[in-house]
């Protein structure tokens, strides 16, 4: 049961996450939180590869609860901080500017965790490549 409390909570922020995607990465959410999403898609995508692999461990009976928390260990955490960012976007009613101040923000909040702070930094990286693309044609053009 110890091992099953401390697992569950992945499945709570993965339909977290998975909800935010449905949600963000329509045409009216601006293309700052649609790069957002597909970053975290990226994500997801390397996380359901895992699901896949652990499933077939299961069906070959090689796959014990204590193997299975070896292999999520590292996605509770990812994902914790990605369901953490996609309440907080959501709840702000987060675009644009303020999608990127509230990613900086996240991150900055992550120092001394590495591995948390290196996922804010990809997604914040990712979030705000059509922003600044955005500012770039308006300094350099004039285009608005």
């Amino acid at each position: 049961a110890g091992l099953l409390n401390k697992i569950l909570p992945l499945c709570s922020c993965y339909s977290i996450v998975t909800r935010f995607l449905e949600h963000s990465a329509k045409y009216g959410s601006g293309m700052v939180n649609q790069a957002l999403c597909a970053a975290m898609k990226t994500l997801v995508k390397e996380y359901i590869i895992l699901i896949a692999q652990l499933e077939e461990q299961q069906s070959l009976g090689q796959l014990s609860l204590q193997k299975m928390w070896l292999f999520i260990q590292s996605c509770i955490s990812t994902f914790y901080v990605l369901a953490t960012i996609c309440h907080d976007v959501i709840s702000g009613n987060c675009r644009g500017g303020t999608t990127l101040s509230l990613l900086h923000d996240k991150t900055f909040s992550l120092i001394g965790e590495a591995a948390s702070q290196d996922l804010c930094l990809y997604l914040t990286q990712s979030a705000c490549v059509p922003y600044f693309g955005m500012l770039e044609k308006w300094l350099y053009k004039g285009i608005i």
